[in-house]
């Protein structure tokens, strides 16, 4: 144990006087690549770097080792862009590292302050070179920062205490890797317990764990990764404990994580890359169209170098029967070598400042045959410690090679009307002809790309394009649809219930039946043919109806309800059992509610009650006894209250004679 305290002390003293350890390490070319170590083994173990690339023929990711093996552990790794080193710790000895181009590493100093106790995995170096971050965390629960000057030789370190920003009992986070994006400077993490994008502010230590939701996507992050354009990207698991690896794009805006591609499974890794460089994404839209039409290439540039470049070429190379047209934009200052009526875009002397911005040209693609047409553009003329030179990048896949083309693929012209099934009486559309860079001339001699179309009949417009003249014909039919009520108007008696029968007029098949009552569940139903009602009042019904083509119709009903309230009592009746007249009951030309019903004698007794019947029905009328006896011949006198169906009541009197 004293001879390993003597070599930190050594190695210190080494970094307090400032001696060159560069020597015999060689830097990197920053070229934007991603870097991702793996660690063997803790105990007696170490560590390889790998180069993270993506297989030109699987798709999937691949690690490509640098050539030096080595006899450290190294994890928590950040790039520098003032040396083109990799500046990593060895988690074990808690050893300042420095990795160059062959994977080979070099001990800058022992980092005494560390806490043991406390894991270290996860950094990155700020975007000006000054310092590296490190992340800890302890008991699975990120705790504090470690900011490493590495402008000074001795190495100084800051602690910085963690603490959570959001409310609400969320529990504590643990991110495995974290990253500067190098365009905002806003550093990055991933939340691999809570599955969520966060941002640590560097000053108070604060995680933003709250800024976005949780992805929807799990994934355990173990490797952050920024290119020149500030796209984020990470390599891990997927879901809790999953075995399948992979690389991820993680959206800064939304937060949310997607899947790209599967890589090999790893342990112990952390991740880093060089941002810091030239880089050139080539898009073309339309993606797909037809002969002889135009396409716009946009060559997106951005300048991750932190410096002003000058003198850099731009070269691309189109397909054989593609034209340059227009250069549409190119705010940088250059010189346009060849453009305009060949395939060959040359630009050289151009001066590219710190930043993004893009150039944008207009191509005609010719009369070439349909299929799909792809090439990579150039940037040349690079610093050496960027690479020379860049081939452009296709930003809808991950891999970035001589294979990464921008594809346009060319159609074969089908010239036709946007299908239409036919025009609604009364109605109009518009019949639409599409054809890229087509000139139209229609029957009635407008030349527009639509037509306004009032009427059936048959149409048809020419379309001429620089290769071939087109035809179309299209018949639009008419969709007929009426209602009609027999009669318009109706009467029925209060209380009675009848079936509305409407007659369809439709040139079609299927119908949406859409009825409106004045009142709700008046009808027996709203999207049937034929609802059943029993009105109270005078009242309008409507209905719309629709077909299969959209074409619909409107009509209404009108419903007149006849009241008639008179009521009928016999003046006499014989409760004898011969089955005629022997009930005295309410009658009445409708079926009413009676509230109560009853019979006196003529000295004022009551010798009959009945409440809530209906009139109409003799047995729920008197039998001529009162509590089982039969009553004397004689004259009675009754009363009642009727309610009708529409609330209203009234009251009658009157006598009987009953007879034996």
């Amino acid at each position: 144990m004293r001879h390993r305290i003597r070599i930190r002390l050594f190695t210190y003293f080494i970094g307090l006087v400032g001696i060159n350890l560069t020597y015999g390490q060689e830097p990197f070319v920053c070229t934007g690549d991603f870097y991702l170590s793996q660690s063997m083994g803790i105990v007696d173990g170490f560590s390889n770097l790998f180069r993270v690339e993506v297989d030109s023929i699987t798709q999937e990711i691949i690690f490509t080792p640098l050539e030096a093996t080595n006899e450290h552990i190294f994890n928590a790794m950040g790039y520098r862009v003032t040396d083109n080193f990799i500046y990593g710790l060895d988690p074990v000895e808690l050893n300042l590292l420095r990795i160059d181009a062959s994977g080979k590493t070099s001990v800058l100093r022992h980092l005494d302050e560390l806490d043991v106790r406390v894991g270290y995995y996860g950094a990155d170096i700020f975007p000006t070179g000054d310092f590296m971050v490190m992340i800890g965390a302890l008991n699975n629960t990120d705790v504090h920062l470690v900011v490493i000057n590495l402008t000074n030789p001795a190495y100084p370190t800051e602690i910085i205490p963690l603490t959570q920003g959001s409310t609400g009992g969320i529990p504590g986070t643990r991110i495995v890797d974290i990253a500067f994006d190098p365009l905002t400077r806003n550093l990055y993490g991933v939340d691999i317990i809570n599955y969520r994008l966060v941002k640590i502010n560097l000053s108070s230590g604060v995680i933003q764990d709250n800024l976005y939701p949780i992805s929807d996507v799990h994934a355990n992050i173990a490797a952050l990764f920024f290119d020149a354009f500030g796209n984020l990207f990470g390599y891990g698991a997927t879901g809790s404990g999953g075995s399948n690896f992979g690389m991820f794009r993680i959206n800064k805006v939304s937060g949310q994580l997607t899947f790209a591609t599967f890589g090999p499974s790893t342990g112990g890794v952390d991740g880093c890359s060089c941002p810091f460089n030239i880089s050139m994404q080539k898009t073309v839209s339309p993606e797909a169209t037809t002969p002889c039409s135009d396409v716009f290439y946009v060559f997106h540039i951005a300048n991750g170098s932190q410096s002003r470049q000058v003198d850099i070429g731009l070269e691309d190379f189109l397909p054989n029967g593609f034209v340059i047209e227009e250069i549409v934009y190119n705010p940088y200052s250059s010189r346009i070598v060849e453009g305009i009526g060949s395939n060959h875009l040359l630009i050289d002397q151009l001066e590219i400042p710190s930043g993004q911005d893009s150039i944008v040209i207009r191509v005609n693609v010719g009369n070439n045959a349909p299929g799909t047409y792809g090439n990579l553009a150039h940037l040349n003329n690079l610093p050496e410690n960027l690479g020379i030179s860049r081939l452009s990048d296709n930003p809808q896949t991950l891999r970035n090679d001589a294979h990464d083309s921008t594809y346009v693929t060319i159609e074969p012209p089908v010239f036709s009307f946007e299908e239409v099934d036919g025009i609604c009486a009364g109605d109009s559309i518009i019949l639409k002809a599409s054809l890229a860079g087509a000139s139209y001339l229609w029957q009635d001699g407008s030349m527009d790309s639509f037509l306004l179309v009032v009427s059936p009949g048959m149409y048809s417009v020419t379309a001429t394009t620089a290769c071939d003249t087109y035809t179309a014909t299209t018949t639009i039919r008419e969709h007929s649809i009426s209602i009609e009520f027999l009669p318009q108007k109706i009467e029925v008696a209060l209380g009675d219930m009848i079936v509305l029968e409407p007659v369809i007029n439709n040139s079609g098949m299927e119908l949406i039946y859409d009825w409106q009552a004045p009142q709700e569940n008046l009808l027996s139903c709203l999207d049937c043919e034929n609802p059943s009602v029993r009105p109270l009042i005078n009242s309008q019904y409507e209905l719309n109806v629709t077909n299969e083509y959209g074409c619909s119709a409107l009509s209404t009903l009108s419903i007149q309800v006849i009241i008639n309230r008179d009521i009928y009592m016999a003046n006499i009746f014989s409760p004898n059992n011969d089955g005629v007249n022997d009930f005295f009951f309410v009658q009445s030309p409708g079926s009413f509610n009676i509230k109560y019903f009853q019979i006196f004698d003529r000295w004022g007794n009551k010798v009959y009650e009945s409440n809530d019947s209906l009139s109409n029905i003799p047995s729920e009328g008197w039998d001529g006894t009162s509590k089982g006896k039969i009553m004397d011949k004689g004259v009675y006198l009754w009363t009642a209250v009727i309610e009708f169906l529409d609330g209203l009541e009234t009251q009658h009197s009157g006598s009987v004679t009953l007879i034996r």
